[in-house]
């Protein structure tokens, strides 16, 4: 059974001029050589730097207060975290993530004492997860050393992002110790995993 033609080409018409118009827009965001740039600049308003001492460390304190801000009674460990105690000592390098635009924050540190070899304080603000801060932090880490060297650091098997970030950069775990932790009636193992890395 054969339609009319009659009835149905208007109809015809409208859905044909729909499709190129969405496969034409879509193409031109595609290809759209301006939106690119912004992509390319949205993803690079921050460098990845040693810090400069004593000129940023405020802003890498106020960084660090963003882990505990919904903490009122700090430890000692987490106020000597704040207050970047360990990276205004000789031999101890910070790198940081800071804006390159206003309000020009720290957006994550990571510390190395660079006689041990060890990682400390690796940190970035919530807000600025998910973009790749905690790799090219821990990649500018490991240009600061001379090579060979072994790489080390501590990390909770709780923190699963941090774990995975560590292991897909090629740290292994030599090491494991473990913490109790009390959770209201649940008891849980959060375990301390030392890990390396060999440069």
């Amino acid at each position: 059974m054969s339609l009319p033609t009659q009835r149905f080409p208007r109809l015809f018409f409208f859905l044909l001029l729909t499709e190129l118009f969405i496969n034409t827009t879509s193409l031109a965001l595609i290809n759209n050589p301006i939106s690119r740039v912004q992509q390319q600049q949205q993803q690079q308003q921050h460098e990845i730097r040693q810090a400069i001492l004593p000129d940023d460390l405020a802003d890498i304190q106020e960084c660090r207060r963003d882990a505990y801000k919904n903490q009122k009674n700090l430890l000692n460990s987490a106020r000597s975290f704040c207050n970047a105690d360990q990276i205004q000592k000789d031999g101890y390098v910070c790198i940081i993530a800071k804006e390159t635009t206003e309000p020009y924050r720290v957006l994550g540190t990571a510390d190395l004492n660079i006689r041990t070899r060890l990682v400390n304080n690796v940190y970035v603000i919530e807000e600025a997860r998910k973009q790749g801060l905690g790799r090219k932090l821990m990649e500018a880490v490991e240009d600061v050393l001379e090579k060979p060297a072994t790489l080390k650091l501590s990390v909770y098997s709780n923190n699963v992002p941090a774990v995975s970030l560590y292991r897909s950069l090629g740290f292994t775990t030599p090491g494991i110790h473990g913490v109790m932790s009390t959770l209201s009636s649940a008891t849980s193992v959060n375990l301390l995993i030392e890990m390396e890395k060999e440069l």
